[in-house]
């Protein structure tokens, strides 16, 4: 049995990885995935440090291959850590447009062609991506996805699909304190403790290593996934790269 740890580096307003994340939900089947066959890897055994970038803009679909690898090794475990980034470390406070933020970022125009496309990829798994509203400073949902996972990773997962959720799908400000709150809750976590959480700074110094820590480390984007503190897969990939990442640090632990 082998027990796997995947640390995963992630920003609240980063589409793409819950385009990925609600993918891999819709597909928790591993049918229909081409899996690679059992092999030893290339080398004895694999550096310290593998990095795998991924150009393009499809999401990761590590749930799905979880699903697929664990049927095949039911009794290997996965313990999965949300880590903190900012893709927008100067984001303002207090928070501001959405649309006309993306507008003077990218362009008019090319904010457009972006917004079309993740509707487009949204419909088919299940999102209804909707760009109003405001956006801003994710240090506190930061801080919030750290205090849930003081209590579990169930809860802790719970809370960062409600902010995915609540930021893409229904326009609401996930730099409100009032929006945390019932993100928490919702997740199944007391009111008064979170309130106290959110209102101070509590965890805040934590967020702000975690993310320098990941900025020393090289990773200038997210989502970003580290396999037994080790093994990296940077950037978007598909499923069947998981299973390959799972199946090397199998054949090392054998």
């Amino acid at each position: 049995m082998t027990n796997f740890n995947i640390s995963i580096v992630s920003d609240t307003v980063c589409p793409w990885c819950y385009v990925g994340k609600n993918k891999a939900h819709l597909e928790r089947s591993p049918q229909g995935i081409p899996l690679p066959p059992l092999s030893q890897p290339t080398l004895p055994k694999p550096p310290n440090h593998l990095r795998t970038d991924s150009p393009s803009l499809s999401s990761p679909e590590l749930d799905l291959a979880i699903a697929a690898h664990k049927s095949r090794f039911p009794s290997d475990t996965f313990t999965t850590t949300w880590h903190p980034y900012y893709l927008n470390p100067n984001a303002p406070i207090p928070s501001v447009d959405k649309r006309s933020l993306y507008a003077s970022k990218f362009g008019a125009e090319r904010s457009v062609m972006m917004f079309q496309r993740l509707e487009s990829i949204g419909k088919k798994v299940g999102i209804r991506f909707s760009f109003g509203g405001k956006t801003g400073n994710t240090r506190d949902s930061h801080r919030l996805i750290q205090m849930a996972g003081t209590k579990g990773e169930d809860v802790q997962v719970k809370v960062v699909e409600k902010l995915f959720r609540a930021y893409f799908e229904e326009e609401k400000d996930i730099t409100s304190r009032e929006v945390l709150k019932a993100a928490a809750v919702e997740s199944g976590l007391g009111q008064q403790e979170v309130s106290e959480w959110l209102e101070s700074d509590m965890g805040g110094e934590q967020v702000d290593k975690e993310v320098m820590e990941a900025q020393l480390k090289g990773i200038n984007g997210v989502p970003n996934f580290v396999l037994q503190g080790q093994l990296e897969i940077g950037g978007a990939q598909d499923p069947e790269a998981f299973v390959r990442a799972f199946e090397q640090v199998k054949a090392v632990e054998a």
